[in-house]
C-alpha cells in the first residue's frame, strides 16, 4: 500500500491523489475523469501500464479502500459509499443511522 505507486500511468494518478482529493473535498472525481478518457480514446494502458490493462477497476478498488481507511479514523462516525454515475463521495453520517443508510446504497451498487 505505497501511497506514491502509480495506479493510472497515463494521467500519474497515485494513492496519494486519492486521499488528498478525498480529505480536501469528501469526494473522488478521478475514476470518473479516467472513464471520460477512455471514452475519449485519450489513453494508452495498453501500451503505458506494466500489465497491459485499463487502471480503471483498480483505480476504482483503491478509492473504496481509501474511504474505509477513513472511516476508521474516526470511531464516532461512519463513512459510506455513495455512487453517483462514476463518482465516489465519501459521507460520514452518526453510527446509528449509518448502518440503514449503508444498506441503502449497498442495494444501489
Amino acid at each position: 500500500m505505497n501511497p506514491t505507486e502509480t495506479l493510472c500511468y497515463c494521467f500519474g494518478c497515485t494513492r496519494s491523489d486519492i486521499r488528498r482529493e478525498l480529505a480536501s473535498t469528501g469526494t473522488c472525481t478521478i475514476p470518473a475523469r479516467i472513464a471520460d478518457e477512455i471514452r475519449a480514446g485519450r489513453t494508452a494502458c495498453k501500451l503505458k501500464h506494466p500489465q497491459r490493462i485499463y487502471c480503471l477497476v483498480q483505480v476504482r478498488r483503491v478509492v473504496e479502500e481509501e474511504m474505509e481507511r477513513a472511516s476508521t479514523l474516526e470511531p464516532r462516525f461512519m463513512t459510506y459509499l455513495q455512487v453517483q454515475g462514476s463518482q465516489f463521495r465519501a459521507l460520514a453520517i452518526e453510527g446509528r443511522r449509518a448502518a440503514s443508510l449503508d444498506e441503502q446504497s449497498s442495494s444501489r451498487l
